[in-house]
């Protein structure tokens, strides 16, 4: 049976929960999804409750045994790319000329050091489709630029 996202390449570039989430959905409706982390940014999710040996040690290789971040990233394949360097903006850019979706979670202002808003994308591929979500959304507003997420979010926007 065909799933419904087969042949659907996907680039994610998310962090913690609610985005990489979203991707590992999207891995068990078909999708092939490539994860990709810098190399001195790795998702924090990562780090978060490392099993332990026996001896209270971790056994090294910590990145991949976190059951929270395998659960959420299941499926995906996984890249490391240097955004800070030229040369890892360029490959960036050429998996997207082969993708079908774009996932980011950055602030704004990183995908627009990177020239890689929405608008430089569209002019690399016109048909691609871009899912971002910021703490504070892409306007001009006063915390726009401001990291977010779940805990920060609740404590800024409070309750309705």
């Amino acid at each position: 049976m065909k799933l419904p996202l087969e042949g659907v390449r996907i680039l994610d570039s998310t962090y913690v929960v609610a985005m990489p989430y979203g991707g590992g959905v999207m891995t068990d409706l078909g999708a092939e999804v490539i994860k990709i982390e810098g190399p001195s940014h790795v998702d924090i999710s990562r780090r978060l409750t490392a099993p332990q040996g026996p001896d209270g040690e971790n056994g090294g290789d910590y990145w991949n045994k976190a059951p929270g971040f395998n659960n959420m990233n299941r499926g995906k394949r996984s890249l490391t790319l240097d955004m800070s360097r030229q040369e890892g903006r360029d490959l960036f850019i050429e998996l997207i000329k082969i993708s079908d979706i774009i996932m980011e979670n950055f602030t704004p202002r990183v995908m627009k050091r990177w020239n890689l808003t929405y608008a430089d994308i569209k002019k690399i591929k016109p048909d691609i489709i871009m899912l971002s979500n910021t703490g504070y959304g892409h306007s001009e507003g006063p915390y726009a630029s401001y990291p977010g997420q779940a805990t920060t979010m609740e404590a800024t926007h409070g309750t309705a």
